[in-house]
């Protein structure tokens, strides 16, 4: 419920509370993730070592995928839809699918790079 708008925005909110969801299923989505998410770290020629901690040491898969996505260089739009998302299986998934298609960006992009030093030396 919007409140007023000036002279700054203000607003009454309700949290949702995320639904508990648990299993090999969700645990294996965090898993892949976790790995994807370091790989894609790796390529990175500046990324922080801090970051590699911080998704190694995540517990909660909802707050591993929203970090995730949080440093993925996509579109404003794409991550409002990731955090929008309440089924953490189906926020898991999206996350999954970014990631994936990022890093074989990544890779391609790391071979490009190597074949035109190897040409350039």
């Amino acid at each position: 419920e919007m409140l007023r708008d000036e002279p700054f925005l203000a607003a009454r909110v309700e949290s949702i509370a995320e639904p508990a969801a648990t299993g090999a299923d969700i645990e294996a989505r965090s898993e892949f993730l976790k790995e994807r998410a370091v790989e894609a770290l790796s390529l990175l020629p500046q990324a922080p070592a801090e970051l590699v901690r911080m998704v190694r040491g995540i517990e909660s898969a909802g707050q591993l995928a929203d970090l995730i996505v949080s440093f993925m260089e996509v579109k404003a739009g794409e991550k409002q839809d990731v955090l929008e998302t309440v089924d953490l299986r189906e926020r898991l998934d999206k996350v999954m699918k970014m990631l994936t298609h990022r890093l074989e960006v990544l890779k391609v992009t790391r071979e490009i790079t190597e074949q035109t030093q190897a040409a350039l030396g």
